[in-house]
């Protein structure tokens, strides 16, 4: 007995491939490390770009978030599992997306986030050049 199979057929072979491979790199982005060094995007509305200031950065090692803000840096307990610091009586989230670091704090009325990118990130050389494209 064989199977047949018309060319668009195989989108039904596709689809599930691509559903496994967004799985398995998920899980892979979840196990590898976060740690390391972050630098402070900067948007231009004016220009409708992005750059970085490597006078702010954040560095996570192990359990520790370390941020320099105005050449003074100051230390935190960083929760790995929860991926959340505690700043000032606040409690900050930490979203990781490839080499892409955004804390945030969820208020009652409204989420304010900040974005960090690291050397790691395919981003970080157009941050770097200043010519990564932004929208309102």
């Amino acid at each position: 007995m064989t199977f047949r199979f018309k060319k668009w057929q195989l989108i039904f072979l596709i689809i599930p491939v691509i559903i496994i491979f967004g799985i398995v790199k998920s899980q892979i982005d979840s196990q590898t490390s976060k740690d390391g060094t972050y630098y402070l995007v900067v948007e231009n509305y004016s220009t409708m770009t992005a750059s970085l200031d490597k006078t702010s950065w954040i560095k996570i090692e192990d359990d520790q978030l370390i941020i320099n803000e105005d050449d003074s840096e100051t230390s935190y307990d960083y929760d790995v599992d929860k991926e959340e610091f505690e700043k000032d009586s606040m409690t900050y989230f930490c979203l990781f997306n490839e080499g892409i670091l955004t804390i945030g704090t969820h208020d009652d009325d409204s989420t304010e986030t900040t974005t960090y990118v690291s050397p790691k990130s395919n981003m970080y050389s157009g941050y770097e050049d200043g010519t990564v494209k932004i929208s309102k």
